[in-house]
């Protein structure tokens, strides 16, 4: 599954699995810069009726909604590029231009954090404040504050596609992750590797260059990171689907 997370990800994943055995494993072959959180935690729940053990190897990224997908995985495959991030909330704005970008809910608020406490330290730099946060509303600024508060219960969430926790287990790690993949984190690119996911108490399984199991990963990986570029995949056995990509 190659590309961003999205609400239409359920129906195509849901394809993928149409082939899958519950009694066997499943690996899913992730690589995504993120997307939607409450689509990704679906994803996980899908994987998890489908198979005995639930695997996620992780060849580059899995951002934000990835990790969030990988938090409901028994196993996380990582190799000496891979990367988990952030969960780092995203809302649309519309730009100068009439376009819509996606802009992290935590530096908006952070930005009109930083502009309060600037006015009431010196008044006289309202304007020149008012100006630079003159495209936002309110009506966004509470929908920035919304998503991050919702954040930390997509991180327990996540994990309770996680059946081999107890309650305690998953409060404790969620303690952890939300410090960590939430609070800490100042922008959406923030780096997890994998001795960074390790000691968050992720079950990860850190591939050395020399494995063989990476080196089947990463040529597997390399061989579709070729074709699609910026496209979408989703492919199994017996289903592929890709979008935006020109034919192979």
């Amino acid at each position: 599954m190659l590309g961003q997370i999205f609400p239409y990800s359920v129906t195509q994943f849901e394809d993928l699995l149409s082939v899958s055995d519950p009694d066997t494993d499943l690996h899913l072959l992730l690589n995504t810069p993120g997307g939607d959180g409450e689509t990704a935690i679906r994803l996980a729940q899908q994987a998890r009726a489908r198979c005995r053990s639930f695997t996620v190897a992780v060849p580059d990224i899995a951002k934000s909604a990835g990790t969030l997908l990988a938090l409901g995985a028994d196993q996380i495959l990582m190799g000496p590029p891979s990367d988990l991030g952030p969960v780092d909330p995203q809302i649309s704005l519309q730009a100068g231009d009439g376009t819509y970008r996606f802009q992290p809910a935590k530096a908006i608020i952070e930005a009109v954090r930083h502009a309060e406490h600037t006015v009431q330290e010196h008044p006289e730099t309202f304007p020149l404040q008012a100006a630079l946060l003159g495209s936002l509303t309110a009506v966004e600024v509470q929908a920035a504050r919304n998503v991050l508060e919702h954040a930390g219960t997509q991180l327990r969430l996540a994990l309770r596609n996680r059946p081999d926790l107890s309650a305690d287990e998953r409060r404790e790690l969620a303690g952890r992750l939300e410090e960590r993949l939430i609070e800490e984190p100042q922008f959406h690119g923030a780096i997890i590797s994998a001795t960074d996911a390790a000691e968050l108490g992720l079950p990860v399984t850190r591939l050395a260059p020399t494995d063989l199991q990476w080196q089947r990963v990463w040529q597997l990986w390399t061989r579709y990171a070729s074709k699609i570029g910026n496209g979408q995949l989703y492919e199994s056995e017996r289903v592929s689907l890709i979008y935006g990509v020109q034919a192979f």
